[in-house]
């Protein structure tokens, strides 16, 4: 098959498939690295830790 004719690969669906062919201790330092990044993210987005709080009953009572 020539490269011209193979379907391009959907970059995340490339993350997803790298992600599941590994190994349980890889996936648990990358899900324990993922949510440390959350909540550094948040702690600089979020400056009003009120509008956090009501932000999270609003989607726990979806």
């Amino acid at each position: 098959m020539r490269p011209s004719m193979r379907a391009s690969r959907n970059p995340l669906k490339v993350l997803i498939t790298w992600v599941k062919r590994q190994p349980p201790k890889v996936k648990a330092f990358l899900a324990v690295v993922t949510g440390m990044a959350a909540i550094v993210f948040l702690r600089f987005i979020v400056h009003d830790h009120d509008n956090l709080f009501v932000a999270a009953e609003a989607s726990h009572a979806i």
